[in-house]
């Protein structure tokens, strides 16, 4: 499975979404824009979505909770944890969508990790507001199934 990263990719925002993500998820898409030059839009709806971003946090996230119903999503790895996210591209996460970059957070943070996780595969560096380390430019990003993952637990 493979999923492109062009001017077609939205991000799914749910309104019970924390505040702090959303911010968040907002410098993510600044960061997208920063390196395919085009910024996604923010959707609510998957009626003629492409392919999408859907990120959530454990417990406030409907259509994670329907993901997971709907045998798509596999968050055992997740619940209960601190600070923890899975990074996962699946396929038909809708029938209205081909393909989903999934981004669930075990708790606030963990989801805020694992959207910052985008940023460093995308190349965008933590100092590029502070030092202006601008990442390369590229037409299209293409992720595929090795960038799947489920971070570890903080050990401190």
């Amino acid at each position: 499975m493979q999923m492109i990263f062009d001017k077609g990719l939205c991000f799914f925002e749910e309104e019970c979404a924390y505040p702090g993500v959303k911010r968040v998820a907002e410098n993510v898409k600044k960061d997208i824009e920063r390196v395919i030059g085009h910024r996604p839009q923010t959707i609510n709806s998957f009626i003629g979505a492409g392919n999408c971003v859907i990120y959530g946090t454990v417990g406030r996230s409907d259509i994670l909770q329907e993901l997971e119903q709907q045998g798509k999503l596999d968050l055992t790895e997740v619940y209960g944890k601190r600070e923890v996210y899975l990074f996962q591209i699946i396929s038909n996460p809708t029938p209205d969508m081909d393909c989903a970059l999934v981004i669930v957070g075990s708790d606030k943070r963990g989801t805020i990790y694992g959207l910052y996780h985008l940023s460093e595969i995308l190349g965008v560096s933590p100092l590029v507001n502070w030092n202006h380390v601008w990442p390369e430019k590229k037409a299209q990003i293409v992720l595929n199934d090795d960038c799947n993952m489920i971070s570890k637990e903080p050990s401190v």
